[in-house]
């Protein structure tokens, strides 16, 4: 099932009441997935039922993009409004709590993409399981069923520094995916690579998506957003959400 957020009259603001204040995001609302909200047809005769949906956050560097996108991810926490996680309001939610909505809801692919170099594919994919009580045997099954997924079976045991830059980007999403979340955030996903490879990527994200994920980018690629994958496309400037494309 795809997992639903709903940012309600969200602001977020750094240095408050002093000269340098910054409001990186300024009372936004948003809704992103659930089954049937927004997402097209696709081609796959499913339209309103739980396919998932592509959303992207577009906008210049200093957006409020990538605020937004941790807003959503709970990595971060408003300063005023509400964030709502399959119904469930979790902005004020002790950290500890906080962190298993994380963990059991979203997938993230961060722009630096932050593989551990001198392990190998298998070990930075099966990373996010450890802190889980879940056995060696069927972590390392899951792990390596993800691999096969994203065609990396046969650089399984390979260090990720020896990896092309395509390569790497799948396993980072592999690695999103470990603990099964209903969401994948993504920031810049396309940054270090080619048009094709740009390409590749979102027909695997349009995968995804057929599985039932909600799939939240933040990009400035057209290449991205022009994509016929997307469902909904968000303009932002300065911290707010203009307008909504489709």
């Amino acid at each position: 099932m795809s997992t639903r957020v709903s940012i309600e009259d969200v602001t977020r603001i750094y240095n408050q009441g002093k000269p340098n204040e910054v409001r990186p995001v300024d009372r936004v609302s948003v809704r992103i997935g659930g089954p049937g909200e927004g997402a097209s047809d696709g081609g796959d005769g499913q339209t309103g039922k739980d396919v998932g949906e592509i959303a992207v956050l577009k906008g210049p560097s200093g957006s409020g993009k990538t605020t937004l996108l941790a807003l959503i991810g709970c990595m971060i926490r408003p300063t005023s409004g509400r964030i709502l996680v399959n119904g469930r309001d979790v902005a004020k939610l002790p950290e500890r709590f906080l962190t298993e909505v994380r963990r059991d809801t979203f997938g993230f692919v961060f722009q630096q993409l932050h593989l551990i170099s001198g392990l190998s594919v298998l070990e930075n994919v099966m990373l996010p399981l450890y802190p889980l009580e879940i056995g060696f045997r069927e972590g390392r099954e899951r792990a390596l069923g993800l691999i096969e997924q994203l065609g990396l079976t046969h650089r399984r045991r390979f260090r990720v520094e020896a990896l092309s830059g395509g390569e790497r980007q799948r396993v980072a999403i592999a690695r999103a995916l470990i603990n099964r979340p209903g969401a994948i955030l993504a920031d810049e996903p396309t940054a270090h690579l080619d048009a094709g490879l740009s390409c590749e990527l979102m027909g695997i994200l349009g995968e995804l998506r057929g599985q039932g994920k909600s799939i939240v980018i933040a990009t400035h690629d057209p290449l991205v957003y022009d994509s016929p994958m997307i469902d909904r496309v968000f303009t932002m400037r300065d911290g707010r959400i203009m307008d909504d494309d489709r």
